[in-house]
């Protein structure tokens, strides 16, 4: 969450209940944007792991073969 909406937040808390839908509102778009940033993460690293695992095989391939 960038600063400016964590001090929007910090603001929102100190006026007390009557924001509490609003901060629940930032925290579900927060919590939305995280799993998407997991999502994308997961993706590159199973591309990664892909790519690593290729180059096994093919150091493993080319060793035999010398």
């Amino acid at each position: 969450m960038p600063i400016k909406e964590i001090q929007h937040y910090a603001k929102l808390r100190a006026e007390g209940d009557p924001t509490l839908r609003e901060r629940m509102e930032m925290l579900t778009a927060h919590r939305e944007a995280l799993n998407e940033q997991i999502r994308q993460l997961q993706e590159h690293m199973t591309k990664l792991d892909d790519k690593i695992d290729f180059y096994r095989q093919e150091i493993d391939r080319t060793s035999k073969n010398n």
